[in-house]
């Protein structure tokens, strides 16, 4: 009770406006002495949301953004990242959870001081689409510079549309795989939407490719978060962040199921067929030949749905896709057949 009085009063305090220097110490140092003191702040926030729903406000695009907390939070990642710079061992012998307390005293002081408060938290409907929809055709590979700046190289038979609004920039990958690389901007989180996932960022590289069955996900450079909404009521919850990737990891999503764990990834291949290479790692098959598909002139099909279950390892030229198919067929004991129509059946 006393550390939901005490947030509570943060809280109110923090909503009339910035902070004194005293005052954005005191909450700071709140915030470091125990980790339940941040949770408490936290559910506050989420409280707000909740507010703003019953208010009418049930538009999931309403209010899917984060908190004004989270916004800073994350908008000042950097920060965090020069204080663990800074003070590097002692941070190590302390643990990365001081590191990240520190990030978050940091963040929290800056958005005291930049005045956010209640109206912040607030989304305008979306606008209508300021850029139109892009897609590339088998076997080509596109660039795409968006209007803030931010560059997508979609991937072969790809597709994404593209929302910007003023508190968001969203891109949804319809079909195939697309690389971000993305520019910075604190005050519009950049979203990717594939299939029932999304990848909110604020600046960085990464990989979204959407496969047969799943959404992979992986980063070059920089920290995303992967998110999968749960329920229908229209508020994101901090349950809904399945994991926050960063450099070197990735990790893929069930359409149907659940959220795999992270694995680690060679920065090399992430994302490698922007050079014209096709590497797979310990990939499902079927999620191969998703791929192959995309830069196949004939349809590649696989007759039996169990193998395509089975994890393979494959690199190829993006160019030689009939040596994919060879590979496939004599390592997995199969017979690849052309149809009349020209599809190549394995079987």
């Amino acid at each position: 009770m006393r550390i939901g009085a005490e947030a509570d009063s943060w809280h109110a305090r923090i909503n009339e406006g910035p902070l004194t220097p005293d005052e954005a110490r005191a909450f700071n140092e709140w915030l470091a002495a125990d980790p339940e003191h941040e949770r408490q702040y936290r559910c506050g926030q989420m409280a707000l949301r909740e507010v703003l729903l019953m208010r009418g406000e049930r538009d999931l695009e309403d209010l899917m953004r984060p908190t004004v907390y989270e916004r800073i939070n994350s908008a000042l990642y950097d920060a965090g990242q020069w204080l663990q710079t800074q003070s590097a061992g002692r941070i190590a012998r302390a643990g990365f959870v001081t590191a990240a307390v520190s990030s978050i005293l940091l963040v929290s002081f800056f958005a005291v001081q930049l005045g956010f408060g209640p109206e912040q938290m607030r989304i305008s409907a979306p606008a209508s689409p300021a850029e139109p929809l892009y897609e590339t055709k088998i076997a080509e590979i596109r660039d795409v510079t968006l209007s803030d700046g931010s560059i997508v190289t979609l991937g072969a038979a790809s597709g994404v549309d593209v929302l910007f609004t003023q508190n968001e920039r969203r891109v949804v990958l319809s079909e195939g795989e697309a690389f971000f690389q993305v520019e910075k901007d604190p005050d519009r989180p950049f979203i990717v939407v594939a299939d029932n996932m999304l990848v909110r960022v604020l600046g960085t590289k990464f990989d979204v490719n959407l496969g047969a069955k799943a959404v992979g996900i992986s980063v070059l450079e920089g920290r995303v978060e992967v998110i999968r909404p749960e329920g229908d009521s229209g508020v994101m919850r901090d349950s809904d962040i399945k994991h926050v990737l960063t450099a070197g990891q990735k990790v893929a999503a069930a359409k149907q199921g659940r959220v795999q764990p992270v694995e680690t990834v060679d920065v090399e291949n992430v994302a490698a067929w922007r050079r014209g290479e096709l590497v797979w790692v310990d990939t499902p098959v079927r999620d191969i030949i998703a791929d192959l598909n995309r830069y196949s002139p004939s349809k590649i099909v696989l007759a039996n749905s169990e193998i395509g279950d089975l994890g393979y390892t494959l690199a190829l030229q993006a160019d030689d896709v009939s040596r994919g198919v060879r590979l496939l067929a004599s390592s997995l004991g199969l017979e690849a057949k052309e149809r009349p129509n020209g599809d190549i059946v394995l079987r």
